[in-house]
């Protein structure tokens, strides 16, 4: 009989395993001292005591690194809206401020953006003469408003004949799309947008030749326009920028989603309706139109504080519930009062707009 049965048939019970975390542990626990466990009680925790803050205060008095150097954020340290580093040069923008803030007719930079740096008449007077569009991680974007008829498109491409992004094999961006656009806009302005990635593109005198006429255009409509008294609304003034601002929502209420999530929206829908008109003078609401057509295709309402709705027309009966099944927060298929077909979108986050489900739907809905 083997020393196991042996034991087994006399005590009747298994025999003991041997034990070697115990072995290892007996000397510790017999000279450690003992004591008894804190235990954390939320409850008690979440008690208000003396110095409590409330969190919507906290970080109040903080400035936005815009706000405390603007010039460094916008040329040197800016995020895209994404929340990547941005590859575009900041010495391309730098480059075109520093040449604009010798003009005696432009006032100082506005830097006071998170995304967009703003320039505008000395008098105030016209709106803006600039929006250098910042938040995208490859190109800078160049939006100048001048006197309507200054520029032919045409003639302005020959004389700034910057690369389509397909023909730029160091950027892993694409696009076939004119790098120079000119845009005649309601009312007396003409706008004329370039898309930029190094400095060096627009560090010429073809394009200081440009940035001259652009400002002695701008100067000139600035001062001689007669403005009516609806033409000083801020949303008329202002125009993407009051769209990108917290004013003019029904109440003083929350706004559920970020101003960074609504530019990254204008953004993608002007990489797509490239060949359409854009009005920036709706108090709520922002348009594109196709050319040709009279009314808008894509309207987007900004001023509803639970989400940022995007509205998309077409003919009806085009697109079902199961094209946007997985697309923003909520989703809706409907059909508008002139019988045209409308999609509705209500956007929060900024990944909502940055699925790429939601691209590839846009530039559907624009060819349609």
């Amino acid at each position: 009989m083997s020393r196991r049965e042996h034991y087994q048939s006399e005590t009747k019970r298994p025999v003991p395993i041997r034990s070697w975390t115990g072995e290892l542990l007996a000397p510790i626990i017999e000279h450690e001292e003992r004591g008894e466990i804190e235990i954390f009680r939320a409850e008690e925790a979440a008690k208000k005591q003396s110095g409590d803050i409330e969190l919507r205060h906290v970080g109040k008095d903080t400035s936005t690194p815009w706000q405390t150097d603007g010039r460094a954020w916008h040329t040197r340290d800016r995020l895209s809206h994404t929340g990547q580093r941005c590859r575009w040069e900041g010495q391309a923008l730098a480059l075109v401020i520093d040449t604009l803030a010798k003009r005696t007719q432009l006032a100082p930079v506005n830097w006071n953006h998170r995304s967009v740096v703003e320039v505008m008449s000395a008098e105030k007077a016209g709106g803006w003469f600039l929006h250098a569009q910042t938040g995208d991680e490859w190109l800078l974007t160049l939006k100048f408003r001048v006197k309507k008829g200054t520029f032919d498109e045409a003639a302005l491409q020959k004389q700034l004949p910057l690369k389509p992004l397909d023909q730029l094999d160091e950027l892993p961006v694409y696009g076939r799309g004119d790098r120079v656009r000119v845009k005649n806009l309601k009312g007396p302005f003409q706008e004329i947008t370039i898309t930029v990635h190094w400095a060096r593109e627009i560090d010429t005198p073809a394009f200081q030749k440009f940035l001259t006429a652009a400002v002695d255009s701008y100067g000139k409509q600035a001062t001689a326009a007669a403005l009516v008294i609806g033409d000083l609304s801020p949303w008329k003034v202002l125009g993407r920028k009051w769209h990108l601002s917290r004013k003019g929502f029904p109440s003083a209420k929350r706004v559920d989603w970020e101003a960074e999530t609504l530019d990254q929206l204008f953004t993608l829908i002007e990489g797509i309706a490239t060949s359409g008109t854009v009005e920036w003078g709706g108090k709520q609401t922002v348009t594109w139109t196709r050319e040709g057509e009279e009314k808008p295709a894509i309207e987007v309402n900004t001023k509803r504080r639970t989400s940022i709705d995007l509205e998309l027309y077409g003919p009806p009966g085009r697109f079902g519930l199961g094209h946007i099944s997985s697309l923003g927060e909520t989703r809706e298929v409907d059909t508008a009062r002139d019988g045209r077909q409308v999609v509705r979108l209500s956007l929060i986050t900024a990944d909502q707009v940055s699925d790429p489900g939601l691209k590839k739907f846009l530039k559907e809905k624009w060819k349609v």
